[in-house]
Order: C-alpha cells, then structure tokens, then sequence
C-alpha cells in the first residue's frame, strides 16, 4: 500500500508490504543514488546517525529502478507537535547535512521539516531520496523552504508566542513568510530582516512583478537574495558555501537570538532539550 504523503517526490516513494516499510526509487534518480553511495556521503551520514539506514532488496534497474528497506521509525511526529528546541534541533541537523553534503559535492534538494524525525531524543534525517548533485556557483534551491519550516516558527515562537508553531498544521510547506512578518512585527533583529522581512517583501515585489507581466505568482522565491528584485544573478543569489551555512546554524544557536516568550496562559516551556545542549544554551529564560 502506498503512502499518501509520498506523492508529491517524482524520485520515489514509500511504500508497506505484509508490514514491511519499503521504498521505491525511480530509474530517473538512481544516477543521484548512487552518487549518494559512492561518494561516501551515505556511509559518513549513517555514522553519525544522521540519515536514516535501509538495505537493498533489490538490484538497480535502468527501467524498474530500486526497492530499498529503510529503518522504521517507532513513533512518528509532526513538526507542529515539536517544541521550540526540537524545531531548532532539526534545522542544525538539515544545515549539518547539507554542509557535509557540499563536502561530497552533493546537496540537498529540498528542506522539508518532515524529512526529519526523532528517534531516542535525537533528530534524524530519513529522505533518503533529498540528495542531488551539486553544480558550482548554483545557489541552495531549498533556501526558502528553510525560511518557511524552520526560520518562521522559530522566530515567531522566541519573539511574539509559543503557540504560534501549530500554524505549520495549517500551512503544510511552511508558514507563508509575509504572514510571519506581519507577526513578528519587525521583531528578530538583522537575522529576521534579512531572512524574513526583506525575503518577504522580495516575494511580494516579484508576484506583482509577475501578474503584471501576466505570468504567475510564487509563494516562495527561493534563489533570489531577499532583498532583490527582478531576475536573479549572480550577485543576489545565496551562495550554497559551506560558510555560510556554518554562520547560519552559528546564529540558530545564539543566546541571544532566540529567547523564548512564554504565554501568560500558563503554557510551559519545552522541556529538556532533545540533544546535549543545556537551557541556557538555548535562551530558555521568562522575560
């Protein structure tokens, strides 16, 4: 029986068998699968218990592809369920990811919160299927479902209310990144204006551009710099380097970025954080 949420990824899908979780990988991705193997990326991710493992169950096929069996997940969870230090947990492990995959000359094609589950605590990669090449000089295409899964929540949870993640229950790629700014509030400082506000406004700025012009409008304008206009180029795009990626996940960890709000309602803070990192690593403090 095939998974209803495996339908939008052409590379494959996931699927169960007299209750054995199994997924397809389609012919037209096994030249990215196997560069994924051979590369070594796999092997360092699945070490480092990163990336979900699976096994071969049967021989790549040119025309029928690959069936593999990933390691099931014991209990599923959804990123509007998570608290604040379990949404920040799964953006270091998808910046991880994607500056080891840069490493092997890969990278990752999208940047979904549900790519990410918990196993014992601890955040782990199972999109098995995420990787692709990656061409020099090419920006990072996943960059504005970053903002949207990860970005949002976590500036809208510090800087204006806690409950404000169950938003992403009802915008399943993300909180729009207009909605969030209009929330925050030109709260979040020059992190938030850059990757929120400005980025914001860049989408705007280019959906009208785009009606105009009689074309269509986008919900996301994920090459472009967030505060340019018009078509990209090479020197409004966000660079896919390893650097910057380093200064992102550098500042998602910051004390003073991202201090929790607690509501006057009585909602408590999340509690221990999912990984080794203390509370006040995190800025969990009351204002």
């Amino acid at each position: 029986m095939k998974e209803f949420s495996s339908f939008r990824d052409p590379s494959g899908y996931v699927f169960e068998e007299n209750g054995i979780l199994m997924r397809k990988i389609a012919s037209s991705y096994l030249p990215e699968y196997r560069r994924l193997i051979e590369s070594g990326l796999y092997r360092e991710l699945v070490a480092g218990k990163l990336l979900v493992p699976h096994k071969e169950l049967t021989k790549p096929d040119e025309v029928h592809g690959l069936v593999i069996q990933p390691l099931r997940i014991p209990m599923i969870s959804y990123p509007y369920e998570w608290s604040f230090s379990m949404i920040q947990d799964a953006a270091l492990l998808t910046l991880e990811i994607q500056k080891r995959a840069l490493n092997h000359k890969m990278i990752l094609k999208d940047a979904s919160a549900y790519n990410v589950q918990f196993v014992s605590g601890r955040p782990v990669f199972i999109d098995t299927l995420s990787f692709e090449e990656y061409r020099e000089g090419e920006p990072w295409g996943a960059y504005g479902q970053f903002c949207r899964h990860f970005l949002a929540p976590l500036l809208l949870m510090a800087h204006t209310d806690l409950r404000l993640n169950r938003l992403a229950e009802l915008f399943l790629d993300g909180i729009p990144l207009d909605l969030a700014s209009r929330l925050l509030r030109g709260k979040g400082g020059l992190f938030a204006l850059i990757h929120i506000h400005l980025h914001a406004r860049s989408i705007s700025r280019h959906n009208q551009d785009n009606r105009m012009a009689g074309g269509e409008s986008f919900s996301s304008f994920p090459q472009k710099f967030p505060f340019a206009s018009g078509e990209p180029s090479a020197k409004n795009r966000i660079p896919s380097s390893a650097e910057n990626l380093h200064r992102m996940g550098g500042i998602l960890l910051g004390n003073q970025l991202f201090r929790c709000r607690i509501p006057e309602q009585g909602i408590r803070s999340p509690g221990t954080p999912c990984g080794d990192r203390s509370k006040a690593d995190l800025g969990f403090r009351r204002k």
